[in-house]
Parts: structure tokens; sequence; C-alpha cells
């Protein structure tokens, strides 16, 4: 199959590590006795197990996390994603709902704060330019076998660089996910609801009059919405937990 579809030789083969001492180890020997010796693949990366209450992940033990498991709790599946590139992927993880709840709290932190960067203006001529430092050490990890723990990493180091312009950060970040596959493309600022927006007014209202008993209940309430307020130098400024 390989041979039909990739050719006599190709660059990576991947698989699990149960794999190596039979399934491909007989693939090597069968392919390149077929082809006259050729080597087979320059490149074989195996991942380890991901297990489960000690368990590996498998059908066969009908212990395998389902896309609809997550869904059904309420998880982005993304998330999943995102735990498992917390690790290099030669390393055995073993899943737990905490774990993954753990991991989608810091990616839905790393979304914020790239939704909070600001736009270059449209007439600007520079719409946001990967950053060559970042770049060259992202590439310097993945080509490290596939060290995506420290790309990972990466990813906020150029969020919190006071000294990379917004719309840079931007552009160098959707490079990253062009291989991290996280789908920061696809993040859109939602619009506040209404009742949301009255009560951040009333709230600040509150505030004018230094009424901040008052102003300090409107904003449990709007937390308890799935809002949280901050008071900036500009203003409210109103963003979903």
């Amino acid at each position: 199959m390989g041979i039909h579809f990739l050719g006599e030789q190709f660059d990576i083969h991947t698989g699990g590590i149960d794999h190596i001492s039979v399934h491909h180890t007989n693939e090597i020997a069968q392919s390149e006795c077929a082809t006259g010796k050729k080597p087979f693949v320059k490149f074989w990366m195996h991942s380890e197990f991901v297990d489960i209450g000690g368990m590996k992940m498998a059908k066969a033990e009908d212990n395998f996390l389902k896309l609809s498991s997550l869904i059904e709790k309420g998880i982005n599946p993304m998330a999943y994603r995102f735990w498992l590139l917390m690790a290099n992927y030669r390393t055995k993880v073993n899943f737990s709902w905490e774990a993954l709840e753990g991991a989608e709290m810091a990616l839905k932190r790393l979304f914020k704060l790239y939704g909070g960067l600001k736009k270059a203006s449209w007439w600007k001529l520079n719409r946001g330019k990967v950053n060559e430092k970042y770049r060259a050490k992202f590439m310097e990890y993945i080509e490290d076998d596939l060290d995506t723990p420290k790309a990972i990493t990466l990813l906020w180091d150029v969020l919190k660089d006071e000294k990379v312009p917004d719309p840079d950060k931007r552009a160098t970040i959707l490079h990253f996910d062009k291989v991290l596959g996280l789908g920061f493309k696809n993040i859109r600022k939602e619009k506040t609801p209404e009742n949301i927006l009255e009560l951040a007014q009333e709230r600040e209202n509150a505030r004018k009059n230094k009424d901040f008993k008052k102003s300090d209940e409107l904003r449990k309430k709007i937390n308890s919405l799935g809002y949280e307020v901050k008071d900036t130098e500009e203003g409210q400024e109103i963003s979903k937990i």
C-alpha cells in the first residue's frame, strides 16, 4: 500500500510503538526485497500509547475516546489535540478528564489572548508579518523530533512579548498554526449579548456615582452569566469567560 501510493521510497512513516517489532519490520523486509534492497523509509516516527486507567487506549479494549464523548461533556474537541501536543509523541501519556479540562482552560486562555490582539489598520501597508526570530525558533523545535511541547511554550512567549507588535503576533501565531492545527484562524470576536451590555452600563453608572457595593454586585452577576468585565483606561472591557 505504501509503495502503491507513495512510491518505492518515501521520507516519513508513522505508527504506534507496538508496530516496531513485527509489522514494520516485516514491511521493511518485504518492501526492500521487492525493490532490490532500496532503503524503504528515511524516518520512522513511532508514537507511544495513550493510557486510560493504566491500560492503553485501543479499539480492542473498547476504551478509546470518541468525539461524541467530548461533545457530550461540553469540551471543545480541539482541547484533546492541544493536550496531546503538550507532550512529545514518544512520551506515554495517561488520559484523565481532569487533565483534559486543564488543557481546555489553557487553550481558551490562548484563544482569548489571540482574540484580543489588535489588527493592523486596513490603510497600513504592513498588515502584520511573521517574526523571524520566533519563526526560526519554532522550526528548530519542530525539526528536533517534533518537539511540540516547546512549540506550545513558544506560543505563550509570542503573546507575552511586548516588543512584538500585535499584527506581527497574529501573523506569527497563524504561521505556527499551519503545523499545530489548533484553529486560530477560525477565532472570531463574539458579539456581546444586549443584556450583558446593559448590566455593564449599569455597573459603569454605579462606579461613576461611587456606589462600589452595587458595582461589585453587578460584576458578580455578569460573571455568573459567563462574562467578565475589566476596567481599563479606555473604559470597560467585556469578554467571555
